[in-house]
C-alpha cells in the first residue's frame, strides 16, 4: 500500500505493511525505486550494502536487481552496526538531529501520540544535517568499505 508523504526530502517512498514489518513485495517495491533514483542500469551497476535480513534476498528482488545493474552486498548478521557505512557515520549524527524535533513535537502536542504520518516530517527537518556527503564518505572510510 503506497501512501503519500509529507515534508519529507524529495524522492522519499513510503509503503507500510499490516504486520509493521516489511515485506518481500514493499523491498522490491523499494528496490524499483533504487532503480529509478540512482539510474542503475547494465552499463552503470550500483552497489547496494544491505543487511543479511530474509526479504532482501528473495528471488523476486534478486531478479530485479540483475535486470537493473545493481549488486547486492549483504554483510554478516549482527555486524551492520560495525560495517555498514550508514551505521558507522551517519545514523550516529542522524539520531540526535531527530530527537530534537521530536522532542519539539511532544511539547507542542501534548497528549497526542506520534504516528507514521509525523514521521516522515520529523525525518524531513534531520535528514538533511545528518546525511550530507562529508558525512556519507567518511562513514564508507570508517568502514573500511
Amino acid at each position: 500500500m503506497q501512501v503519500e508523504i509529507l515534508w519529507s526530502p524529495d524522492g522519499s517512498a513510503a509503503g507500510v505493511n499490516p504486520s509493521g514489518w516489511i515485506s518481500q513485495d514493499l523491498f522490491c517495491e523499494y528496490l524499483q525505486h533504487f532503480v529509478k533514483h540512482s539510474r542503475a542500469s547494465s552499463e552503470q551497476k550500483k552497489l547496494l550494502i544491505l543487511d543479511n535480513h530474509e526479504l532482501h534476498i528473495s528471488l523476486n528482488a534478486v531478479n530485479i536487481a540483475k535486470a537493473n545493474g545493481i549488486v547486492l552486498l549483504t554483510v554478516p548478521p549482527h555486524s551492520s552496526h560495525r560495517i555498514q557505512p550508514l551505521e558507522v557515520n551517519i545514523f550516529s549524527p542522524f539520531k540526535p538531529k531527530y530527537n530534537r524535533p521530536m522532542d519539539n513535537w511532544m511539547l507542542n502536542d501534548p497528549g497526542k501520540t506520534v504516528t507514521i504520518y509525523d514521521i516522515a516530517g520529523l525525518v524531513g527537518t534531520s535528514f538533511p544535517c545528518a546525511f550530507t556527503p562529508s558525512n556519507i564518505q567518511s562513514g564508507f572510510a570508517k568502514s573500511g568499505i
